[in-house]
């Protein structure tokens, strides 16, 4: 008899192991490690866990790596709004806007961080605290606020010493006067119903700046102003329109299709930047007309507006401008776009060879003087650069250079490499 109640004791223990086993190889839903210069973000959701209970682990972990968190991002809405109660406002309103187009899913994921992030009851601006309201300014500040200026370009067949698509992108965004932002860039994977992209950004925001799915499209946003009336009524969110597009198309057209369906319409006339393994385009949508010659893809073969020159083979580029043929002419009234045009247009013409990834950071890096000056005066690497994102579809070959915390721009950026993971598979 004491031999059998040993052998069960001993079946039920390992019975028990066994079970405790496999619930502690799910791995977890979020993950985060500081990697000093950028926050490297895991996010995975199965068939058990909601997008609530995403943002709930997702916020954790934030105020676990960074305590003042909220106090960084509530100041920096601050400034965004020039400490002005009126437009702080203003913004807030624009947000309730939006919200109601916003895809249930991202919303819940919005609600879960607030779960965690929230520690304020009411809407005060500067009081160092998040209210939801806030939380969702937060995710929505490209379609809400507007004051961000970016450029890219890209090289591919023969002028590629690769013979495949080489990108760079530059996000050139306010990064508040305390150097808020550089404190909490990172670098996102999502693992979503066996989908997966990533997205280069900042802590807390669910939306694409920069990005790339497992499919090898790349998309990235850049600023286009038509001076036209803000208009938030019934808007769409371009940045979480981009995510979802990432999430579930797998070619570059299928991705600018979306982003210009007439049913999607934005609050602000934007850019998105795309390639593939093979080539690049610009999404040129000017909300501001149905039309399609105003809501088109820019290829290298677009014939381009009046006074835009661009003679280099397989390749393009783009600043803040709309420039394919029967858009908005936004390109020739802002110097800022036609000196750092010029800039590009120069070192592609020295550059005639195939150009190999250390030859687009060289581009990428490029400034007149010892340090990086004002985009008016053709700088590419500029005093507003926060991130230098250089990117090979065909290898997911991913480099990022990351404006250091403390604000201060080096001569020449340092690009780190950053290896990616896929559904757990390194790429």
């Amino acid at each position: 008899m004491r031999n059998i109640f040993f052998i069960i004791v001993l079946s039920i223990n390992l019975l028990m192991n066994g079970c405790s086993s496999k619930v502690n190889n799910k791995r977890p839903s979020v993950t985060m490690e500081d990697k000093g210069t950028y926050y490297k973000v895991e996010i995975n959701l199965d068939e058990v866990t909601t997008h609530k209970q995403i943002g709930v682990e997702y916020g954790e972990q934030i105020l676990k790596f960074v305590p003042e968190y909220q106090k960084l991002y509530d100041s920096y809405m601050q400034e965004l709004a020039m400490s002005n109660e009126i437009l702080y406002r203003v913004f807030l309103s624009r947000v309730e806007d939006i919200k109601g187009q916003i895809r249930d899913e991202y919303k819940d994921e919005i609600e879960g961080l607030a779960v965690s992030l929230v520690n304020a009851k009411e809407n005060i601006m500067g009081d160092g605290k998040l209210s939801k309201d806030e939380l969702y300014l937060l995710n929505l500040i490209p379609d809400v606020v507007r004051a961000t200026q970016c450029s890219a370009f890209s090289v591919y067949g023969d002028k590629s010493s690769t013979d495949s698509n080489i990108t760079a992108r530059l996000l050139d965004w306010y990064g508040g006067s305390k150097n808020q932002l550089n404190k909490i860039q990172a670098v996102t994977v999502f693992n979503i119903d066996q989908k997966s992209f990533c997205s280069i950004g900042y802590l807390g925001f669910l939306g694409v700046i920069t990005g790339f799915n497992d499919n090898k499209v790349f998309g990235a946003i850049l600023d286009s102003p038509t001076l036209q009336p803000y208009d938030s009524q019934r808007k769409h969110s371009y940045t979480l329109d981009l995510r979802y597009a990432l999430e579930n198309y797998d070619t570059l057209e299928k991705v600018a299709d979306y982003m210009k369906s007439p049913e999607n319409l934005y609050a602000f006339s934007h850019l998105i930047y795309l390639s593939d393994e093979k080539k690049s385009g610009v999404l040129e949508n000017n909300t501001t007309s149905r039309s399609s010659e105003m809501r088109a893809l820019r290829l290298e073969s677009s014939e381009l507006n009046k006074g835009v020159q661009w003679n280099n083979n397989n390749s393009i580029a783009a600043v803040n401008a709309f420039m394919i043929k029967g858009n908005l002419d936004n390109y020739s009234p802002a110097l800022l776009n036609k000196e750092r045009w010029k800039s590009l247009n120069l070192k592609f013409n020295e550059n005639r060879g195939p150009l190999s990834v250390e030859d687009i950071k060289k581009i990428a890096s490029f400034k007149k003087g010892y340090k990086p000056g004002k985009q008016e005066e053709g700088d590419i690497y500029n005093k507003e650069t926060k991130q230098i994102i250089i990117f090979e579809p065909s290898s997911l070959n991913l480099q990022v250079f990351f404006r250091p915390k403390e604000g201060e721009l080096p001569a020449v950026p340092i690009f780190e490499k950053i290896d990616i993971k896929f559904n757990n598979q390194l790429l």
